[in-house]
């Protein structure tokens, strides 16, 4: 029972960072009721999953408030919509899990800007979703604990 709860936890979450990785790649931005839809959706399935028993399940969400301070104080250099999918994706993961997603999400996103910047695709003031990023993470990490 425990592997069907948890394969249709992780296609809840992999569905729901794909259709918000497409809409950031195609138009910049991100709607607030589809990430609200996928932080519900994680909230109910965490949920109807026991996570209430545990006292700390709520901490998964710590990385996703650190990021909507950061995009506060920086003016939106990293938006206010990358911050509130890593709040809904704290709802799926644990503390642990979702702060390594979100460092090698930057890790990959670093990489490839070096990379734009370095062949001559982009400049240091251009902009570039950070959704598909988050969703090739989770896909690694659910790859590592499978």
């Amino acid at each position: 029972m425990q592997n069907n709860y948890e394969m249709i936890r992780m296609c809840i979450l992999t569905f729901g960072l794909a259709g918000l990785s497409w809409e950031d790649m195609r138009k910049q931005e991100l709607h607030g009721w589809a990430i609200l839809l996928l932080g519900i959706s994680g909230m109910a399935v965490s949920l109807l999953g026991g996570c209430w028993k545990n006292p700390v399940w709520f901490f998964g969400l710590l990385p996703g408030i650190f990021m909507l301070i950061l995009a506060w104080s920086t003016r939106e250099s990293i938006g206010y919509g990358d911050g509130l999918v890593i709040l809904g994706m704290g709802c799926f993961y644990a503390l642990g899990e979702i702060m390594g997603i979100v460092m090698i999400a930057i890790t990959i996103a670093g990489i490839t800007a070096l990379g734009l910047l370095v062949f001559g695709h982009k400049n240091r003031r251009s902009e570039f979703p950070f959704v598909p990023f988050l969703l090739g993470a989770h896909l690694v990490m659910w790859g590592l604990q499978g």
